[in-house]
């Protein structure tokens, strides 16, 4: 498909994934993830996968801006390298997007589980009323447990079957109303690294006043601990 047919064309959802060469392996494990469950939703029509690659030439908030100005996606995110995303990620936007769209939704909030380093795991529910820095709300039930319980019995409160549930301002990985943030961008660099770049695009974000969220209470998006390296993703069971 030529680049002018890829513009003129529309989708539900643009997916904007960047990485470098070095962690090529890495990046194709997340993008044979996504496409495989594009394969099995028939929705190459529905759903535009933009990738960013390169040898650390390309500054990443460029290459980023590259790729959030082709995105012809109803709603689109942000994605990188260390993510990954539940099983039925594709399939359970594919079902809200359309409600979200009719709804005049500026951006689509859905549970990420984070994996942070020595082990410990936090769930992040999104929120336009949510907190930055995140805020402690509780507790929920952890999508890892493998604990049953016999048919018909009270179930039992145990501290492995929960996990903390912080509350946060929406990020990258939310899918947000295309059209809001298509020029979202920005010209000047910062020094300190992808956390700043992400957190100066969400203050962008926010000058542009979204107003309306859907929520989808699932956990479909995973984000990995900065040391930690994704070396068999099926021991986690996603």
């Amino acid at each position: 498909m030529s680049e002018e047919s890829i513009n003129k064309k529309d989708y539900d959802l643009s997916i904007l994934m960047t990485s470098i060469t070095e962690r090529v392996d890495t990046a194709c494990q997340l993008i044979k993830h996504i496409q495989k469950q594009i394969d099995d939703c028939e929705a190459n029509e529905k759903v535009q996968l933009i990738i960013s690659m390169d040898n650390r030439s390309v500054p990443l908030i460029d290459k980023r801006n590259k790729a959030q100005k082709r995105a012809r996606g109803k709603y689109l995110c942000h994605m990188d390298d260390d993510d990954w995303v539940s099983d039925n990620f594709i399939k359970s936007l594919l079902e809200h997007i359309p409600k979200a769209y009719k709804r005049k939704a500026d951006v689509i909030c859905y549970k990420q589980l984070a994996k942070l380093n020595g082990g410990k795991r936090i769930i992040i529910t999104p929120s336009l009323n949510g907190h930055y820095p995140m805020k402690l709300m509780g507790v929920h039930k952890d999508p890892e447990s493998k604990s049953t319980e016999a048919e018909g019995t009270s179930p039992t409160e145990r501290v492995e079957d929960h996990i903390a549930n912080y509350s946060k301002i929406p990020w990258q990985w939310s899918c947000w109303r295309t059209e809001l943030v298509r020029d979202v961008v920005r010209t000047q660099r910062l020094e300190s690294g992808a956390l700043w770049e992400d957190l100066d695009w969400i203050q962008r974000v926010l000058f542009e006043k979204p107003k309306i969220e859907y929520d989808i209470d699932e956990v479909l998006h995973i984000y990995y601990g900065d040391s930690e390296v994704r070396k068999n993703v099926s021991e986690f069971g996603w």
